[in-house]
């Protein structure tokens, strides 16, 4: 089985973490993880869209499917609760799934979005609010404003 590997290196370089960076992982049942950043070694996600946490002391965590996952929250500082990490975040992306553009709410006027390929590859970046991703095939994409990061899903 192929699995795609993204290493902690690449979430570093990408939000500048440090070590009470926390990773909060929602799903679309409600339900949230949360887990400290700095105990990962890597994430993997499978062909099949399965996360695993591996930890740096070599135990793994099945962290289900990437498609029952409504967003990834990197949050700098001590511990919360899922709800407040949840309150904290208040970027939104519309329509989803979508065709031709998106829409984004609550994004900073100087914020750069990124879009990446669920391989990890950055496929396009925008200073807007409204995005044309038409170009984009079809897939799902982790859109990152920030540190707010969403799933969308291009039709």
């Amino acid at each position: 089985m192929k699995k795609t590997l993204i290493t902690l290196f690449s979430f570093f370089t990408l939000y500048g973490a440090n070590a009470g960076t926390l990773l909060t992982v929602e799903y679309l049942d409600g339900k949230s993880a949360q887990e400290q950043l700095a105990k990962l070694s890597k994430i993997e996600f499978d062909s099949k869209g399965n996360m695993t946490f591996n930890y740096n002391n070599g135990s793994t965590k099945d962290m289900g499917n990437v498609l029952n996952t409504q967003k990834i929250v990197f949050t700098e500082g001590e511990w919360t609760s899922a709800k407040q990490a949840a309150a904290t975040q208040v970027v939104r992306i519309y329509p989803n799934p979508t065709t031709e553009t998106i829409g984004i709410v609550g994004k900073e006027s100087d914020q750069v979005v990124k879009i990446y390929s669920t391989t990890g590859c950055l496929v396009q970046t925008s200073n807007e609010s409204n995005i044309n991703v038409s170009k984009l095939p079809n897939g799902e994409y982790f859109v990152v404003i920030g540190q707010t990061v969403a799933k969308m899903v291009k039709k």
